[in-house]
């Protein structure tokens, strides 16, 4: 446990985006909200997902899409290059 909270920390002191994966009843959410209020934008509501909900080819297609984004974002600010 005390592994899981420095990683919450050490997380929420970033800005980015987390999945969490883990099988049901291991607390995903718990740890999801003190993540979130702990961050910088824990003053407003998180957003969760509830990803088995999604058809597993859309949420392929829609992850790749946002590592492409991401991508091209950090080529575009010279901080990857090929």
């Amino acid at each position: 446990m005390k592994h899981v909270l420095a990683t919450v920390d050490k997380v929420a002191a970033t800005d980015v985006t987390i999945l969490i994966k883990k099988e049901n009843g291991t607390g995903k959410e718990h740890v999801a909200r003190l993540m979130h209020f702990l961050c910088k934008r824990g003053n407003r509501p998180p957003q969760s997902i509830n990803c088995s909900a999604i058809p597993e080819n859309l949420l392929e297609s829609e992850s790749l899409a946002l590592l492409c984004r991401a991508f091209i974002f950090l080529k575009m600010k010279n901080v990857v290059s090929f």
